[in-house]
């Protein structure tokens, strides 16, 4: 490590693996909290299929519900990405490869997304969400060190 960095910068492709696998998982927990959660307070039934459904995404009562919760599991990823990653210039990178890997799983579930609709809430929902985990891991980077000197409580 060269005098005057924070951390080294080796590459560790077994925590970068690690952290993506946290990353998505957290990304479907959490997606499907939201899912279970709004959909069983406004009585419908929550199927799996809502996960992984490109062709659900529409400006429509339903759709508009789909866009709500998938905004919502943008700020539940901020914050896990905060505490997963901590460094504000890779929150992009793990943000746009966790929403790749939806992309693929919706493909090989369902369809290839078509819909403009599905494009622009992926595209809204990737920039919310390291916007946001960048703010709070540049807060988290810039908090003072506390120094204790001797004898001083």
């Amino acid at each position: 490590m060269a005098l005057g960095q924070f951390r080294s910068y080796v590459w560790d492709p077994i925590l970068i693996i690690s952290q993506i696998i946290a990353v998505q998982s957290i990304f479907y927990l959490f997606l499907g909290i939201w899912f279970f959660c709004i959909y069983n307070f406004i009585g419908q039934q929550v199927l799996v299929q809502h996960l992984f459904d490109p062709t659900i995404v529409s400006f429509s009562t339903g759709g508009r519900i789909y866009l709500c919760v998938f905004i919502l599991n943008s700020l539940s990823n901020s914050i896990a990405l905060w505490f997963i990653v901590q460094r504000a210039k890779q929150c992009l990178d793990f943000t746009c490869t966790s929403h790749f890997i939806h992309l693929i799983i919706c493909w090989c579930v369902s369809s290839f997304p078509t819909a403009w609709t599905w494009w622009v809430m992926n595209v809204a929902c990737i920039v919310l969400t390291s916007l946001l985990s960048e703010y709070m891991c540049m807060r988290y980077e810039m908090k003072a060190i506390p120094i204790n000197n001797n004898g001083t409580p």
